[in-house]
């Protein structure tokens, strides 16, 4: 299922010598709408926040946010992913399926399919070297590369769904892709990719995989229903804490370990936990 979390507030979190404060402000005016999806959110190199909304592109200073979208109406639809290259270009990901680049005011389309029918809500973006991966909700993941080609990966040739919610990875060319089916691991070489799937048959909890992050030699996993767990990338195996075996707090669509103890949690119906 596909479903976006709603952020409707900023959080600020200080920690003073012996406590910690957490400080809410609130930005219902945001897009000059109340209760406005952001369903991503990219950091630009100035520091300014990229918004994806469904009611278009915003930049968000801090204080205001203004509309990218009266510039370029073409961006006046449900943006769904969003990434900033090492060459401070801006890639946009739309629910409608297309993907669009923007770099110093200058705003590119890219085509991924000559079929329209095959396009497919854009949900995630990740770049390896001079490959941009753009995952896909039902249509695998296109691979795109700076020469303009474009490489079409889906189930049919060895990823474990077409359902694709995040795509991560690390310095040794080695991708891990979230999807409905467990978790797609995907080596990647000069010359040839190849699989490995993580899925219940190696223990994992449950096969609906909506983050992964890398932390010192493991995955740190988010799932639809069953919590988080850790996948040993040394041991090839799946570690779980107790706290997580009866998870009750619903489905976690992110998660970022800030710390050995400690993991900042966003979930689709119960909020931020920490």
């Amino acid at each position: 299922m596909l479903n976006w979390y709603k952020i409707a507030l900023v959080l600020f979190l200080h920690v003073p010598a012996l406590f910690c404060q957490l400080q809410v402000k609130n930005f219902f005016a945001l897009t000059s709408k109340k209760n406005v999806p952001v369903n991503a959110m990219v950091q630009a190199y100035d520091g300014t926040l990229w918004l994806g909304t469904s009611d278009g592109l915003y930049q968000f200073d801090g204080r205001k946010a203004i509309s990218i979208s009266k510039l370029y109406p073409v961006l006046q639809q449900d943006i769904t992913a969003l990434f900033t290259d090492e060459t401070e270009t801006t890639w946009i990901g739309t629910r409608s399926g297309k993907v669009y680049t923007l770099f110093k005011n200058k705003l590119d389309s890219l085509p991924l399919t000559s079929n329209p029918e095959d396009l497919k809500t854009i949900t995630s973006f990740y770049q390896l070297s001079t490959q941009m991966w753009i995952g896909t909700y039902g249509a695998g993941i296109y691979v795109c590369n700076r020469s303009g080609g474009i490489k079409h990966v889906d189930s049919q040739k060895d990823l474990s769904d077409n359902v694709i919610y995040t795509i991560t990875g690390d310095k040794k060319n080695r991708l891990w892709c979230g999807t409905d089916a467990g978790i797609t691991q995907i080596n990647v070489s000069d010359t040839l990719l190849s699989f490995k799937i993580i899925s219940n048959k190696e223990g994992l909890p449950d096969n609906i995989v909506r983050s992964i992050s890398v932390t010192n030699n493991k995955l740190l996993i988010a799932m639809q229903d069953s919590g988080i767990c850790y996948y040993d990338l040394l041991q090839r195996r799946i570690e779980r804490n107790v706290f997580f075996t009866n998870w009750k707090h619903g489905t976690i669509l992110n998660v970022i370990q800030e710390a050995e103890d400690k993991l900042i949690i966003g979930t689709e119906k119960n909020g931020l936990l920490i």
